[in-house]
């Protein structure tokens, strides 16, 4: 099963295998690259970036025939002996695609496969986010967390200060800092980042 998170953007393309689901050095740093070089002709890729984020099969999108002429077959999936693949398209944030790759050498996946995965499709989802929000609040400093935690309980930046015993510019300046670490542009954001259920909370 492989996580591909792969950015589409120009020569700054990149993608990532997750290390819980991917053995280390199952593929090697040329074979990503090759993927990378390669993976907008890819169809499934192209479905997920045109908005399609369901569960698909390889084989529900092209004939194996017509695929083995594509070059991210030739020079990425041939090699490491990927012949069927399932797809889920987890989150779509601007310039990247993020989902879970499955992937065979032999069988395709059945039609209850196919079901079984899109019925899992919103559980990993919901540990994707998870997981993308731990990440952004395991960078936010001690004092950071305060302030966001006062904030999610609806303190002003004015009682923020007053209970931190800082001043009101010190905590316009950690929620900056707040904003930027979270990915987002204004109090009511952060906050409903901790009242979504966020795993710090």
């Amino acid at each position: 099963m492989s996580d591909f998170n792969a950015t589409a953007a120009g020569p700054s393309a990149s993608c990532a295998l997750s290390p819980l689901l991917e053995p280390a050095g199952a593929v090697s740093p040329g074979e990503c690259a090759a993927f990378v070089r390669h993976m907008r002709e890819h169809p499934l890729i192209r479905r997920h970036a045109a908005g399609d984020s369901g569960a698909h099969r390889l084989s529900d999108t092209t004939s194996m025939r017509s695929f083995r002429r594509f070059s991210v077959y030739g020079e990425f999936l041939r090699p490491v002996s990927i012949e069927h693949q399932l797809t889920l398209g987890l989150a779509e944030p601007p310039g990247r695609l993020v989902g879970v790759w499955m992937n065979r050498a032999r069988r395709d996946f059945s039609e209850d496969e196919l079901l079984l995965a899109e019925l899992l499709r919103p559980r990993l989802r919901a540990a994707e986010v998870a997981v993308t929000r731990a990440a952004a609040r395991a960078t936010l400093t001690p004092r950071e967390r305060e302030v966001i935690d006062l904030v999610a309980a609806g303190a002003t930046n004015g009682a923020v200060a007053e209970a931190l015993v800082v001043s009101p510019t010190t905590v316009k300046k950690h929620l900056d800092n707040i904003y930027a670490k979270l990915g987002v542009s204004s109090r009511t954001a952060a906050a409903n980042r901790v009242r979504a259920g966020a795993p710090w909370v």
